[in-house]
Protein backbone atom coordinates (compact mmCIF):
# COMPACT_ATOMS: atom_id res chain seq x y z
CA UNK A 1 0.00 0.00 0.00
CA UNK A 2 2.85 2.37 0.82
CA UNK A 3 4.48 1.68 -2.48
CA UNK A 4 0.83 2.61 -4.30
CA UNK A 5 0.36 5.53 -2.42
CA UNK A 6 4.01 6.90 -3.24
CA UNK A 7 3.63 6.56 -6.54
CA UNK A 8 -0.18 8.29 -6.45
CA UNK A 9 2.33 11.24 -4.76
CA UNK A 10 4.89 10.98 -7.41
CA UNK A 11 2.61 10.96 -10.21
CA UNK A 12 0.46 13.87 -9.44
CA UNK A 13 3.40 16.18 -8.11
CA UNK A 14 4.99 15.32 -11.73
CA UNK A 15 1.98 16.34 -13.32
CA UNK A 16 1.86 19.25 -10.98
CA UNK A 17 5.20 20.58 -11.74
CA UNK A 18 4.39 20.39 -15.45
CA UNK A 19 1.97 22.13 -15.31
CA UNK A 20 3.75 25.47 -13.66
CA UNK A 21 6.38 24.82 -16.41
CA UNK A 22 3.88 24.72 -19.13
CA UNK A 23 2.16 27.71 -17.74
CA UNK A 24 5.31 30.09 -18.10
CA UNK A 25 3.72 32.40 -21.12
CA UNK A 26 -0.30 33.17 -21.31
CA UNK A 27 -2.04 33.66 -24.13
CA UNK A 28 -1.75 37.51 -23.66
CA UNK A 29 1.86 37.16 -23.32
CA UNK A 30 2.82 35.33 -26.37
CA UNK A 31 0.82 37.23 -28.40
CA UNK A 32 2.78 40.02 -26.76
CA UNK A 33 6.32 38.10 -27.11
CA UNK A 34 5.09 37.55 -30.80
CA UNK A 35 4.68 41.10 -31.66
CA UNK A 36 8.23 42.14 -30.11
CA UNK A 37 9.48 39.21 -32.58
CA UNK A 38 7.95 40.58 -35.34
CA UNK A 39 9.37 44.29 -34.46
CA UNK A 40 12.76 42.91 -33.62
CA UNK A 41 12.69 41.62 -37.25
CA UNK A 42 11.60 44.89 -38.86
CA UNK A 43 14.79 46.83 -37.51
CA UNK A 44 17.23 43.82 -37.98
CA UNK A 45 15.79 42.79 -41.30
CA UNK A 46 14.67 46.40 -43.67
CA UNK A 47 15.53 44.65 -46.91
CA UNK A 48 12.97 41.61 -46.23
CA UNK A 49 10.28 43.00 -44.49
CA UNK A 50 8.68 43.47 -47.80
CA UNK A 51 8.56 39.91 -48.69
CA UNK A 52 7.38 38.73 -45.35
CA UNK A 53 5.04 35.52 -45.43
CA UNK A 54 3.93 35.21 -41.92
CA UNK A 55 4.76 33.17 -38.48
CA UNK A 56 3.98 31.06 -35.77
CA UNK A 57 4.76 31.02 -32.14
CA UNK A 58 4.71 28.92 -29.87
CA UNK A 59 5.20 28.13 -25.67
CA UNK A 60 8.60 25.74 -25.26
CA UNK A 61 9.07 25.05 -21.65
CA UNK A 62 9.17 28.18 -19.36
CA UNK A 63 9.95 30.28 -23.07
CA UNK A 64 8.56 30.83 -26.24
CA UNK A 65 9.82 30.90 -29.77
CA UNK A 66 8.74 32.39 -32.67
CA UNK A 67 9.39 31.69 -36.46
CA UNK A 68 9.40 34.44 -39.36
CA UNK A 69 8.68 33.19 -42.62
CA UNK A 70 9.94 35.26 -45.83
CA UNK A 71 9.77 34.56 -49.49
CA UNK A 72 12.72 36.98 -51.28
CA UNK A 73 12.62 35.88 -55.08
CA UNK A 74 11.93 32.50 -55.15
CA UNK A 75 14.14 31.55 -51.62
CA UNK A 76 12.40 31.10 -49.03
CA UNK A 77 14.25 31.72 -45.14
CA UNK A 78 12.66 31.37 -41.75
CA UNK A 79 14.65 33.53 -39.15
CA UNK A 80 14.31 32.04 -35.25
CA UNK A 81 13.52 34.17 -32.17
CA UNK A 82 13.28 33.01 -28.40
CA UNK A 83 11.20 34.98 -25.91
CA UNK A 84 11.52 35.01 -22.43
CA UNK A 85 10.37 36.73 -19.40
CA UNK A 86 12.17 39.31 -17.12
CA UNK A 87 9.94 40.16 -14.19
CA UNK A 88 7.02 41.78 -16.35
CA UNK A 89 8.79 42.25 -19.31
CA UNK A 90 9.07 40.13 -22.65
CA UNK A 91 12.69 40.11 -24.41
CA UNK A 92 12.92 38.18 -27.84
CA UNK A 93 16.31 37.09 -29.40
CA UNK A 94 17.10 36.07 -32.78
CA UNK A 95 18.97 32.53 -32.50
Amino acid sequence: MKKYLLFLLSAFSFVANSQVAWAAFSIDELHAATKIAVDNFRRANTGHVEHFMGYKSWKSGEDSKVKIYVNHEGMTMEFNYLCHKHDAAIECHDQ
